[in-house]
């Protein structure tokens, strides 16, 4: 019951804010924070010792969290919104850090049903970056 309560909370949410709104870093905290919320213990884990090696962990990651936060979840939250953070080109991270193609994976489609090319590769050749997220 407690689950389709927050589940119902979540959809009258959604439909109630608009498109314009739902991709700034609010948005995507809120995404995180939801996905937090249903992964398995093990997945948080695993999500957990990816970003605790994150370059930046503590300056940006974990900036402004307070005792009472747990770790790993606000870092999870502030991770959602780190690639947006360094697309900026004003920020001084931008050269080193920013990594157009992983903010989303590329796939061909059609809209009549007629062939297209192959889905992306989900390999990379070490030293190399992906074309896409993975």
């Amino acid at each position: 019951m407690k689950r389709l309560l927050r589940w119902t909370f979540v959809v009258a949410l959604a439909v109630g804010i608009s498109d314009a709104f739902a991709w700034n870093g609010t948005g995507h905290e809120s995404v995180a924070s939801i996905a937090w919320q249903n992964l398995t213990t093990t997945a948080r884990a695993k999500a957990a010792a990816v970003l605790g090696n994150h370059p930046r962990l503590k300056e940006d990651l974990q900036r402004g969290m307070h005792e009472d936060d747990d770790p790993d979840e606000f870092t999870f939250r502030n991770a959602a919104t780190w690639p947006d953070i360094v697309r900026t080109t004003s920020n001084p991270l931008h050269g080193q850090w920013h990594k157009p193609k992983w903010h989303y994976i590329d796939f061909a489609f059609s809209v009549d049903g007629s062939q297209v090319s192959a889905a992306p590769s989900e390999t990379f050749t070490s030293g190399q970056e992906p074309d896409n997220a993975s």
